[in-house]
């Protein structure tokens, strides 16, 4: 056995013996740190390698608590690494496609000590240390085991010299640099750790200012910037946590670290930040559909009449269904329906909350019983049901004109024994009310009045309507093909010999103030003119609030409708980008429908996509 190296390295004592066998390619100890930084100190680590394939076959390590017996190989020019604590050492350590080991007994004390490779019975590789640096490693450089700038377990050494060290320091120069690591997927409501990592490459003392917080994908702040003051020599593991709110669906964020305050004249400013991009999980979405009324909106004393318009607040999710249509009406216990609305809900795995209105019937020839009804709603292989109370009925719903007809005759010179003979005839019109007005109604956005036209004979009507304030025109209509700000825009002429549903729609203008308007219906048939106003409020547009109903103009004119999922349809049926909603519905949902394994696959799809984005 032969002395081959002793050095002496300023500001800490490190005695090198390094024996080697008769085998020239034995394996050595290449780096070691025995006092990493109070946080992660269970993670003392001694590095391993060899210029060729090295089985461990009888090779063992002794720190002083007794032999370690090694397995497996190192691979020509690779790495092994010993450990305390795997974990530990992996909080501070992003290393792949390295052998790690680990040893609960091993111990490097933090004053002095000592690490001897064996192979039987015979020293391979021995090192003696005292006074070593706080998380500081040492390493082999040209056959001398010096401080190095820069920990690289898993690595090769960095290997600068003591000179080159001392000439930055003289200068005041230095280069600095932060790396984040962290796991790749957090988990709701549960504490994790993130560590960043600050190296200096003249390891002089300083203290440095780290600025770091946590962004969505869209910059959004998750969690607040935070400024913290680090004494760093060489190197320095900092830990930090965050406990991500619950969520439903699963989120992509982005923890970020900067370098705000090298405290020295840094060479090279482009490694002073770093980000790490992971994924939230959230809770895997139910499959289930389910609709519940809410509340309904009645009178004080909890009852309604024939005639209101009542408005329902409804909540609903929609799993994995290809259901999408929604009923509600109203009955009694004879089956007998009192009004009735219809609606669709297009995205699955979806949280609806929204309000619609219904309209009950006028009940104008008393063909309806007072007392309680069933408001009931139906979809989605979903059901409620709630109880009301209907009574009276309001005449103001029902429309009827009552018209003198008289038949005269003309006598002149008639003889006295003939007289001229008037009969009056007295004629109803046919009865038509207005069943339902979307409700609220914004500036901009669109609404729609349903007509019910009760017709016994065929006669040809033309119907339109429109929004005023005095001699004010406060509404665009809508024919079916085009808009026009004009008073009978959406005029329709239709001939009809029975119960017929009549739907309008109109479009507040933009120019239009928030207040209290009138919507006027108007009916022309026989050549008389017939209409009838009701009361509505206008309101600012909110933000995520919108029309069941929301058409839209395209570049040709034609309309489009906005469902509740806010999946736009022109009139050939094709698809179209949505606007604003009356429905509020999380985003950044994750969601495999194929997979047993949904969220791997999602987290991974996820994170590959932002990875591959922000490449480009």
């Amino acid at each position: 056995m032969n002395l081959l190296n002793l050095a002496k390295i300023t500001s800490v004592s490190v005695l090198v013996l390094f024996f080697c066998t008769t085998d020239a390619h034995a394996v050595i100890i290449n780096e070691f740190m025995p006092d990493p930084d109070s946080y992660m100190d269970r993670s003392e680590w001694i590095e391993l390698t060899n210029d060729e394939v090295t089985e461990l076959e009888n090779v063992t390590l002794d720190t002083g608590e007794g032999r370690m017996k090694l397995n497996g190989s190192i691979p020509s020019g690779g790495f092994m690494v010993i450990t305390k604590n795997i974990s530990a050492f992996s909080e501070t350590w992003s290393i792949e496609n390295i052998n790690i080991i680990e040893n609960k007994s091993m111990s490097l004390r933090n004053d002095k000590d000592n690490i001897t490779l064996y192979k039987g019975s015979d020293i391979i590789h021995q090192i003696e240390y005292s006074n070593p640096k706080n998380s500081t490693s040492y390493g082999l450089c040209g056959g001398i085991m010096v401080q190095q700038n820069i920990s690289t377990p898993g690595l090769p050494n960095t290997c600068a010299s003591q000179a080159e060290n001392e000439t930055n320091e003289t200068a005041g120069s230095c280069d600095v640099s932060i790396s984040l690591f962290s796991e790749d997927v957090f988990i709701p409501g549960k504490k994790q750790n993130y560590n960043f990592l600050i190296n200096d490459s003249n390891c002089s003392k300083k203290e440095m200012k780290i600025e770091y917080w946590i962004e969505d994908l869209f910059g959004n702040m998750i969690k607040a910037k935070y400024n913290t003051t680090q004494n760093v020599s060489c190197s320095k593991n900092v830990p930090r946590d965050w406990t991500p709110d619950e969520i439903k669906s699963s989120e992509a964020y982005y923890i970020k670290a900067l370098i705000s305050d090298a405290a020295c004249n840094d060479s090279n400013l482009s490694d002073n930040y770093d980000e790490k991009l992971i994924a939230v999980k959230g809770t895997e979405p139910s499959k289930e559909s389910g609709i519940k009324i809410n509340e309904i909106g009645l009178g004080s004393d909890g009852k309604a009449k024939f005639g209101d318009v009542i408005e329902i607040k409804i909540n609903a999710y929609k799993g994995d269904t290809s259901k999408s249509a929604v009923d509600v009406w109203l009955e009694n216990a004879e089956g007998k329906k009192a009004g009735e609305a219809n609606f669709n809900l297009y995205s699955k795995y979806t949280n609806y909350s929204f309000s619609i209105p219904l309209q009950i019937n006028p009940n104008c020839g008393s063909s309806l019983p007072n007392g309680s009804y069933l408001l009931k709603i139906e979809g989605m292989d979903s059901d409620d049901e709630e109880a009301i109370i209907i009574n009276g009925t309001s005449s103001s719903s029902c429309k009827v004109k009552t018209v003198e007809i008289s038949n005269q005759c003309s006598c002149p010179s008639c003889p006295s024994a003939l007289s001229c003979k008037m009969e009056n005839n007295t004629e109803k019109t046919e009865v038509f009310e207005i069943i339902a007005v979307t409700t609220p109604i914004f500036i901009g956005k669109e609404i729609e009045t349903k007509l019910r036209i009760n017709a016994t004979k065929q006669i040809n009507y033309t119907i339109f309507s429109y929004i005023y304030n005095g001699n004010k025109l406060l509404s665009f209509g809508f024919d079916g093909k085009k808009w026009l700000k004009t008073w009978d825009a959406n005029k329709k002429e239709i001939g009809i010999n029975e119960t017929t549903a009549v739907s309008l729609i109109n479009r507040v203008a933009n120019d239009t103030e928030p207040g209290n308007y009138k919507l006027r219906v108007k009916i022309r048939y026989d050549g008389k003119e017939h209409d009838v106003t009701r009361d509505i409020s206008i309101k600012e547009q909110e933000e995520d609030a919108g029309q069941i109903i929301v058409p839209e103009n395209t570049e040709d004119g034609s309309r489009t409708n906005t469902s509740f999922n806010g999946t736009e349809k022109n009139r050939t049926g094709e698809s179209k980008n949505a606007t604003k909603t009356e429905i509020k519905t999380p985003t950044g949902r994750i969601v495999s429908e194929k997979s047993d394994n949904w969220f791997s696959s999602a987290m991974k799809g996820i994170i590959d996509f932002f990875k591959n984005l922000f490449k480009l």
